[in-house]
């Protein structure tokens, strides 16, 4: 008897439970997609390329999964709360028919295992469906091979869903007995006859909260632009997001306090319509709506910064990875020491990772002056089989100098910059003949200098700008006793070893007269790869890579190193990847519990004052008027924490690519596309779904 009533119950009230059963069903299928990514024929494809990141992948959706389905436990068990409050009257019709409570917790037992089972069911099959689009966007991220495609149904994957729902039903359920058992039977009758009672805040002390927490804002806000290069310290980032925190409480706060007021002057427009009706039903839920609408705004803040940011990363990534890799291989070797360096004691100055000679063996210092061809050449592996193209050149570097000595010429005292660290870094030289032969060689444009000018090279943000302001103070430099002085108030954009993002922290490119009478320090030999396909590449690439070689001289290995394309950029993509895979994963999760919280919200308010819409339409008000009435109340509580929240992300996604600045900006305008289109998806989907269900609601009550 108690499986039919249940079973009645959820045929009849389908329609309202709409939102709950939708929050279920989508929190099911995204649940399911992100963790059936990795057993995708194209993911699996991925994995045998770029193991380390795809592994990494793997083991952060484990733990983002966890903190995923604490996320989901909290919606449903908010849900579950609308609808014990929406049917409170019908669980004291069953008590004072002669049902127990324990009846009672059976018919709701029976009614979440049939809603839970439909939403597992229909939740599991959606999902299914999305991860095989999820395979097509995977593919894109890793710029993995489509030919691998095919359909597959993850079992890990779903057994992990339906694992940790259950789990979240049994919490629900559990949530659910004991509210009906602290309740009495007067509780459930008037459940619905408590209104919300409006306290008037005193409008003066709400204006100064207002002006208080505006001023917050205001100064979180500089700090975070205008003042973010002198951020150091996570406790100074760490006392900006509580300030921000808390100021959105307090403008939360002070807005309830005098919203109504401000709206009621307007008298033209306060009585126009509903517009009275509405503005005091709003007022209604000041006590409220506080704290669920601060939260709120929060999680939208942090939704369109992790969806914009994260893709932004990735577009940026995709833009920068040809730009960046425009041969197939650099290989770098020490080649020589410098003037008066010790053979002993000496580490590596030009940044190429730091050894000590004294590590080493006299055999692997006699295979220093070796040539890059040469130390292949004792491997017998001859590179002119393998390269259509290549250039060699060499880097110079004055004895002793290095870039902070340069720096202390401006007179500026850079220990404590953002840029202390590449000021112990050896100053290095490369002649223009060789610079402008590596360019011809990528496929870029040369540059010219005359017999007494200098150029300075860089890509990495910080150092860009450290370089700008050396070069505008017009100090030259001496070179083998050669004066020279900068050929522009600029640094040029350059590099001298491949990478996925802006790492080069500057090289300067000298007349080839300056450093002709100096010996190189460093040989590198840049190259493309005479293979056609990826497959004859990545051959070639074992090769020249030295991977399949297991034994070889200890003198010729210890001074090789090099970066390749294909290295690169599987490194690029693994980065990328993860940072927009786990982006995209937790922005919708918050995208989705903001827009439930809200809907169910509303929902709830709207059962609660079913009554005064009767007596609306006892008044003769027409439908038109009641539903443009709806609209506008559910537009106003939807989209006040979003304003804020845009408001809020103007500065927090300038803050957030400041700090990722090395990954670079490119695909910002897309990426805010992107979470544009994800929001009208997610968030105006619940908007649309919450006033039809809200419609619903006031019209069954009138029919019945």
């Amino acid at each position: 008897m108690l499986f039919k009533l249940s079973l009645k119950n959820v045929k009849k009230s389908f329609k309202d439970y709409a939102v709950y059963f939708a929050t279920l069903t989508v929190g099911v299928a995204v649940f399911y997609v992100f963790n059936a990514v990795e057993t995708q024929a194209v993911m699996l494809n991925v994995m045998q390329k770029s193991g380390d990141f795809t592994k990494m992948l793997s083991g952060m959706l484990s733990g983002v999964s966890i903190l995923v389905s604490l996320i989901l436990g909290f919606l449903v068990v908010y849900a579950s709360r609308f609808l014990m409050k929406r049917r409170k009257k019908e669980f004291g019709t069953y008590l004072l028919l002669g049902l127990g409570k324990w009846k009672v917790s059976m018919i709701l037992f029976w009614e979440t295992l049939l809603i839970g089972g439909c939403s597992l069911a229909v939740g599991l099959l959606t999902g299914v469906v999305l991860s095989q689009f999820m395979s097509l966007f995977v593919a894109n991220l890793f710029a993995a091979d489509m030919t691998v495609f095919k359909f597959l149904f993850s079992r890990t994957a779903c057994e992990k869903t339906i694992i940790h729902f259950v789990i979240i039903y049994l919490v629900m359920l559990l949530f659910q007995t004991f509210e009906i058992g602290r309740c009495r039977l007067v509780t459930f009758f008037h459940a619905k006859g408590k209104s919300e009672e409006i306290k008037m805040r005193n409008p003066w002390v709400c204006i100064l909260v207002f002006v208080i927490a505006a001023g917050m804002l205001a100064y979180a806000y500089y700090q975070v632009t205008g003042n973010v290069e002198n951020l150091h310290s996570a406790k100074a980032i760490f006392s900006l997001i509580i300030m921000g925190i808390v100021s959105t409480f307090l403008l939360f706060w002070s807005i309830s306090g005098f919203a109504f007021k401000l709206v009621s002057i307007f008298e033209k427009y306060y009585y126009k319509g509903l517009h009275a009706f509405m503005f005091r039903q709003l007022a209604s839920k000041i006590n409220t709506t506080v704290c669920i609408m601060s939260v709120i705004s929060l999680m939208l803040f942090l939704t369109i910064c992790v969806l914009s940011c994260s893709l932004s990363v990735k577009n940026s990534m995709d833009s920068m990875r040809e730009h960046l890799t425009p041969v197939d291989i650099i290989i770098h070797k020490r080649i020589s020491l410098e003037d008066g360096e010790s053979e002993e004691i000496m580490t590596d100055a030009l940044g190429m990772g730091g050894f000590s000679y004294n590590e080493y063996t006299k055999e692997q210092l006699e295979g220093l002056p070796l040539s890059i061809k040469e130390t292949y050449g004792a491997m017998e592996i001859d590179l002119s089989r393998y390269f259509t193209r290549e250039e060699n050149f060499y880097v110079y570097s004055i004895p002793g100098m290095t870039i902070g000595d340069l720096f202390e010429k401006m007179g500026e005292d850079m220990t404590e910059s953002e840029v202390w660290f590449y000021m112990n870094k050896v100053l290095r030289l490369v002649k223009v003949s060789d610079y402008n032969r590596l360019m011809a060689l990528s496929g870029k444009k040369g540059v010219k200098l005359s017999a007494d000018e200098y150029m300075v090279m860089a890509n990495l943000p910080d150092m860009v700008k450290a370089w700008n302001l050396f070069l505008q103070a017009d100090i030259p430099l001496t070179v083998s006793g050669n004066t020279l002085y900068p050929a522009g108030n600029a640094c040029r954009e350059g590099f001298l070893v491949m990478a996925a993002n802006y790492t080069e922290h500057g090289f300067i490119v000298v007349p080839d007269e300056a450093v002709s009478e100096m010996n190189p320090v460093y040989e590198y030999l840049a190259a493309n790869y005479n293979g056609k396909s990826k497959e004859e590449k990545r051959e070639i690439e074992k090769i020249v890579t030295l991977q399949d070689v297991y034994e070889y001289p200890e003198s010729y290995s210890t001074w090789v190193s090099l970066n390749t394309k294909i290295d690169v950029t599987d490194a690029g993509m693994g980065i990328g990847g993860i940072i927009t895979f786990l982006g995209l994963y937790l922005g919708i999760v918050f995208l989705l519990s903001s827009a439930v919280v809200l809907a169910l919200k509303e929902l709830s308010e709207y059962a609660d004052n079913i009554e005064r819409y009767q007596i609306l339409r006892r008044l003769g008000t027409d439908e038109k008027i009641i539903n443009r009435t709806l609209l506008g109340q559910i537009g106003i509580f939807f989209g006040t924490p979003l304003i804020l929240a845009l408001v809020h992300s103007v500065f927090g996604i300038r803050f957030l690519l400041y700090q990722l600045r090395t990954f670079g900006r490119e695909g910002l305008l897309s990426s805010v596309l992107e979470t544009i289109a994800v929001f009208l998806i997610i968030y105006g989907g619940y908007f649309a779904l919450t006033y039809a269900c809200s419609k619903n609601i006031i019209k069954d009550k009138r029919a019945s």
